[in-house]
């Protein structure tokens, strides 16, 4: 096709709804390639028939399309492509704007009702003690079993414990678990934790002082589970969540 047939990337742009820059954009990303670029003055050139291209691209990326969705289409030329990737987008824009507005919703009520901090209410346990025969096995074995960090700690004329709190203070979500240096209780105390992966947690116990009581099982009416004992000898149930 001789140059004269082809048109400059202005006219090209104002045929085919996309500015100038976008057209250099997907030109470096292998969308919407010019037909021929002038060596000595590095004009962009386009055919006439790929303004339908640009017009499909300006309307696919009106409904954010993502690229590499628009280059699937334009390099296959396949309506049954087309609609599996258009059927895809809707879904996820559906999803986006349940999501949306379920936001709006929260957020007119806020400015509906004001923001209100919330105080806990009820009764409601926030620490337990544990008894240990010596806190740096047993600091080990509960940091690496529930990935907190224990402080030391100590009031007054009392013995020097180890802390780790869970969740906010002042929230329902927050919980303190003291261990305590006790050799005539410890071995007393009964827990258990919800853990993310049974069998993980249960290895990682054992490699970390642990000793075992039973493995990895189903249990009728409950979750799935293994037993436990820390290094002071307290028994530690270790659930699925």
């Amino acid at each position: 096709m001789r140059s004269d047939q082809l048109l400059g990337i202005g006219s090209f742009a104002l045929l085919g709804g996309l500015t100038i820059g976008a057209l250099r954009h997907y030109e470096e990303i292998g969308i919407l390639r010019p037909a021929w670029v002038d060596p000595a003055t590095r004009y962009r050139y386009y055919r006439p028939e790929q303004v339908a291209e640009a017009r499909l691209v300006r309307a696919l990326r009106a409904v954010d399309l993502p690229l590499g969705d628009i280059r699937l289409i334009l390099e296959d030329r396949d309506p049954a492509r087309m609609h599996t990737v258009l059927v895809a987008h809707r879904e996820r824009l559906t999803a986006l704007a349940r999501m949306l507005s379920d936001r709006l919703a929260g957020l007119d009520e806020l400015i509906e009702k004001g923001v209100n901090m919330l105080e806990p209410q009820g009764n409601r346990i926030v620490m337990v003690n544990v008894p240990v025969t010596d806190l740096a096995p047993s600091q080990r074995f509960y940091e690496a079993l529930l990935d907190v960090e224990f402080a030391e700690e100590a009031h007054g004329d009392e013995a020097v414990h180890l802390n780790a709190t869970f969740g906010e203070w002042n929230t329902p979500s927050w919980f303190l678990l003291s261990l305590w240096p006790d050799r005539a209780r410890a071995g007393t105390a009964d827990l258990g934790f919800f853990v993310e992966n049974l069998e993980r947690a249960f290895e990682r116990a054992l490699a970390d002082g642990a000793t075992a009581v039973e493995p990895p099982h189903d249990a009728k009416g409950m979750p799935r589970n293994a037993q436990v004992k820390d290094p002071s000898g307290n028994h530690i149930g270790l659930y699925q969540s």
